[in-house]
């Protein structure tokens, strides 16, 4: 019985100390949720249609933003590594050709 009590004690700790987790994070995140109190505003003045558009642009944003970190990180970031972008081979640099753009999707070299 004693083994049981401690179990159920164990439990119960964790079990609060999870919530208490949960229960800081939400806060947290209302707390830097962008445009929050200027939304509530909008939505007690204009209704929740009108608020419900700005939501949409806030994800929006945010969605945006995150895309913009993609771009950085999977384009920007690599160029900038390798330190040079389409460069000709050294045959038609010799030759002081310039870039030729085909519409199929492709560069080629002239």
């Amino acid at each position: 019985v004693d083994q049981l009590t401690k179990l159920d004690t164990i439990k119960d700790n964790s079990s609060q100390f999870v919530n208490k987790l949960v229960y800081g994070w939400n806060t947290t995140m209302r707390f830097l949720t962008v445009w929050r109190s200027i939304i509530r505003k909008i939505e007690g003045h204009f209704g929740s249609g009108v608020a419900s558009f700005f939501v949409f642009l806030r994800w929006m944003c945010a969605l945006n933003m995150c895309l913009a970190v993609l771009v950085v990180c999977f384009v920007v970031v690599p160029q900038a590594l390798i330190g040079r972008g389409l460069d000709p081979p050294a045959s038609v640099k010799a030759t002081q050709s310039s870039y030729s753009f085909i519409f199929d999707g492709k560069v080629s070299w002239t």
